[in-house]
């Protein structure tokens, strides 16, 4: 992950070389699904939806082998990035998948993500986490890609505890088209799901058969991400997977009445590339502007999308922009992001409602009391929210730690706690 609200720590983008992609053939139909090892030979493109067309949301367009860990080799992965090792057990098989999926106005599109294969496992199906990464703008950091860093790291270590794992890159990041739509819930949902479906087909082909209850979990971006596919699958969007547990860590689920004032009340490049990422990703989707001229100051007007291109990372882009509001945003710009109205409400209020919903499952949401980049009010908001719907939640403060910290002291809390679903 990168940033989210704020200021955030530097993005890393330490990965070991891929190795040499071989695809896999991927077999379709009904019933559980499964991965053998990989052919090197073409992946079909049947669906992985319901077997009826190779155009269908969740339908494979490429699977390629992309690394083995060894156990060793995971614990190494995940201890340069401050998690434990004393849950590492299984080999992990690593694929990155291509696949059928919507963008926000529902139009046919592709998106890529990480599936991690546990292996030397015993007999019975395979418990599934979808673990959503956090705030990401470089194409190359998302969890299926050589720079993911630890965007990969986290999922690999629910992988290697012996959970079947599924990293959604989101759409616009890893193998994408176009600009990545930052924090919106319906697409978190939709990309996720729907690699979820490819995934299935993965599995189909090398034996491996899927619990059908999904225990979800992310961080920072990816606890809103967590929230909106954990609604939709236990609303019954797809039939052969349902919602078995969700545990999202310190997500921005109160963009109007937190994140956006605490940001606010900073100055610096770091909250000027977090609004800049906001509003450029959401304007196509609540038209906040007709020309870039109208938010952005002529200087930055006609360069600001440039930096956004995903291919620059974080360092960047904050190394390129300027200290203040002012020197970046038109002022009446800048008095809407204080008193929001308009396309730029809409959008908030919409991307607000993850947690405006019963689970029919346990919720744990997991946050650190000292979280100066997306504040714990976001997850005391949200488990208000949800405990007004009748929901069963529970809050665990990880501690006074900020934001990155509290990722790493929640992951074995996570970890422990999807082994007690049973």
């Amino acid at each position: 992950m990168e940033r989210e609200f704020g200021k955030q720590q530097r993005s890393r983008n330490v990965r070991r070389a891929c190795v040499v992609c071989a695809a896999l053939v991927v077999a379709v139909g009904g019933g559980s699904v499964a991965v053998a090892a990989p052919a090197a030979s073409a992946v079909s493109q049947a669906s992985a939806t319901d077997g009826s067309g190779a155009t269908q949301r969740g339908s494979v367009v490429s699977v390629h082998r992309i690394d083995h860990f060894d156990v060793r080799e995971v614990r190494d992965e995940v201890g340069k990035f401050g998690l434990p090792t004393d849950d590492v057990r299984h080999p992990v098989t690593a694929y990155r998948v291509v696949y059928r999926t919507i963008d926000p106005r529902g139009h046919a599109t592709t998106a890529s993500g990480l599936v991690l294969v546990p292996r030397r496992m015993p007999e019975g199906p395979q418990r599934v986490v979808v673990y959503e990464h956090g705030t990401t703008v470089v194409k190359d950091g998302a969890p299926s890609q050589p720079g993911a860093g630890d965007n990969r790291a986290f999922p690999l270590f629910y992988a290697s505890a012996g959970y079947f794992t599924v990293a959604p890159d989101y759409l616009g990041l890893g193998a994408g088209p176009g600009m990545h739509p930052y924090d919106h819930a319906a697409t978190e949902a939709s990309a996720s799901l729907d690699l979820l479906r490819a995934a299935r087909a993965v599995a189909r082909g090398g034996g491996v058969r899927l619990d059908e209850r999904v225990l979800v979990t992310g961080f920072s971006q990816g606890g809103h991400a967590a929230m909106a596919l954990g609604r939709a699958l236990d609303a019954g969007a797809d039939a052969r997977f349902r919602l078995g547990a969700l545990a999202p860590v310190a997500g921005p689920y109160d963009m109007e009445g937190v994140m956006l004032p605490a940001s606010l009340q900073y100055q610096g490049a770091e909250v000027n590339f977090t609004l800049a990422y906001i509003t450029l990703a959401w304007n196509p989707i609540y038209g906040l502007y007709d020309r870039p001229d109208e938010v952005f100051l002529p200087d930055w007007a006609d360069r600001i999308a440039n930096l956004f291109d995903g291919t620059h990372n974080a360092d960047e882009i904050i190394g390129a922009l300027p200290a203040r509001l002012d020197q970046l945003f038109q002022p009446a710009y800048v008095a809407q992001l204080r008193n929001p109205s308009g396309g730029l409400l809409a959008g908030l209020r919409e991307n607000d409602r993850t947690c405006m919903w019963r689970p029919s499952v346990p919720v744990r949401l997991y946050a650190a009391r000292a979280d100066t980049h997306v504040p714990f009010p976001n997850t005391l908001n949200c488990a208000a929210r949800l405990t007004e719907q009748g929901a069963d939640v529970q809050v665990v403060d990880v501690g006074d730690v900020d934001h990155f910290p509290s990722a790493r002291l929640a992951a074995a809390r996570v970890l422990s706690w999807f082994a007690a679903q049973r």
